[in-house]
């Protein structure tokens, strides 16, 4: 399903070739449209990056959320303070918020999204700068382009989980579009129980699940229907670490409609 050629001329006109592999990378329509990354980065940078993980003090521990989840959001002056402090996560910040990126991961589902969202495939614009303006509390909100419905931009956060965090079965915010989580921690050396990602069909069935793995990623489209959970976590002996990163249009623009054309929006089902 994935071009080699694109995926090295990325890499190449981006100039990160030390941050991400091409390897192993898994795309799917059903139960909805998602892609799995084994080894994603680049070993030598995946452990530098691990090994800079932010320390547990920079994480806000009397603010919990999701039952036993504490996040550094792009939104907040602490993520920026730790960039600027850690070159190789600026690096891997940038390479994602980026629109080359995201259009590389949505190539192969741009019929899909031709036909079924608002957006047009080939006219999304992207805004690098969304989160750093709110940040710096800049007023943006009157900017021509919140009104544009094909401006995307990426909410971002380096986060930590312990006992009791867990997200009962949901889809995200109605101008999500497209979200990922990245894994840098083996589930087995956090120890204990849960954790595992996982995904419904329609009916709420289960279709499958994720045990969180170093090194992995798994991306998906975000429509009505792309239902999805983390089992509760207990008896751990370690902090779960992981990013998560989603891809939205505007509130302004589609906070009466959401993204999707038709709310019951069902994923061809493709074989795999």
């Amino acid at each position: 399903m994935y071009n080699n050629t694109l995926i090295d001329n990325f890499i190449k006109t981006n100039n990160i070739e030390r941050v991400f592999s091409k390897q192993n990378i898994k795309g799917y329509f059903t139960p909805f449209p998602h892609i799995v990354v084994d080894n994603i980065l680049d070993e030598k940078y995946y452990n530098i990056l691990k090994n800079n993980f932010p320390k547990e003090e920079l994480f806000d521990i009397d603010s919990k959320c999701m039952g036993g989840r504490y996040r550094i959001g792009n939104e907040h002056k602490t993520f920026w303070d730790f960039l600027d402090k850690t070159p190789s996560w600026a690096l891997f910040y940038k390479s994602l918020n980026n629109i080359n990126f995201l259009k590389l991961l949505l190539d192969p589902y741009k019929e899909f999204i031709n036909t079924n969202s608002l957006l047009n495939y080939d006219s999304i614009k992207y805004n690098k700068e969304n989160a750093w303006k709110d940040y710096k509390k800049i007023n943006h909100k009157s900017d021509k382009i919140l009104e544009d419905p094909n401006h995307l931009s990426l909410s971002f956060d380096i986060s930590i989980a312990g006992d009791g965090y867990k997200r009962e079965i949901h889809h995200d915010m109605p101008q999500r579009f497209f979200n990922f989580l990245i894994y840098f921690q083996d589930a087995d050396d956090v120890g204990g129980e849960g954790g595992e990602l996982c995904l419904y069909n329609n009916d709420l069935s289960l279709y499958n699940t994720f045990k969180p793995k170093d090194n992995k990623a798994i991306f998906f489209l975000s429509t009505p229907q792309s239902w999805h959970s983390v089992n509760e976590m207990s008896n751990t002996k370690k902090w779960r670490k992981f990013m998560y990163g989603g891809y939205s249009a505007s509130w302004q623009s589609y906070k009466k409609v959401g993204i999707w054309k038709d709310q019951n929006i069902i994923p061809p089902q493709f074989s795999e």
